[in-house]
């Protein structure tokens, strides 16, 4: 699959899956029936923290860390007022596991306000310096209630800042 998109839109082909999509982020919400934005899609491919729908991550000022023997856990301060008032329209929230010994992200779980559906992002300790430290490899897991979908991902190549050539015009 090919996928190109922007803050502001989004275009993805798969010729195996039969799909050719096109428009706005609600558009590929509608789509896949979970909340996606750019910076959530970034945040997931690229192993950075993120928070949904915004650029800046000075919403991570409200995110308290916890201590466990798999990492430090990274969640929401959801027992902070200011937090909650200024994202009371939030669809989701990220948590991150941080390895204790070199501090990158070992997995990003997104776990919706109305705990309909959870997805997690498992990159163990996947990264390779051809990709300019970019994970080489990940897992998705998405469960809601009537499904559970896992998905494994090898990134072969990474090509910035040139042109995506797409099979036919949209």
């Amino acid at each position: 699959a090919r996928l190109k998109c922007t803050p502001e839109n989004v275009k993805i082909i798969s010729r195996l899956a039969g799909i050719k999509e096109s428009g706005d982020w609600s558009k590929m919400t509608d789509f896949l029936g979970y909340p996606i934005d750019y910076y959530t899609l970034q945040g997931m491919m690229t192993r950075e923290l993120f928070v949904p729908e915004k650029a800046k991550l000075d919403e991570l000022s409200h995110y308290i860390h916890r201590n466990s023997e798999s990492g430090i856990l990274l969640v929401p301060d959801y027992n902070s007022e200011s937090f909650m008032e200024q994202n009371k329209n939030a669809s989701f929230w990220p948590q991150f596991l941080v390895d204790n010994e070199n501090y990158a992200i070992v997995k990003t779980r997104i776990v919706p306000t109305r705990n309909e559906w959870q997805l997690e992002v498992d990159y163990g300790n996947s990264s390779n310096e051809d990709f300019g430290g970019l994970p080489n490899s990940f897992k998705l897991n998405a469960v809601d209630e009537d499904q559970d979908i896992e998905l494994s991902f090898r990134v072969q190549s990474v090509v910035l800042n040139q042109e995506l050539k797409m099979p036919f015009q949209w």
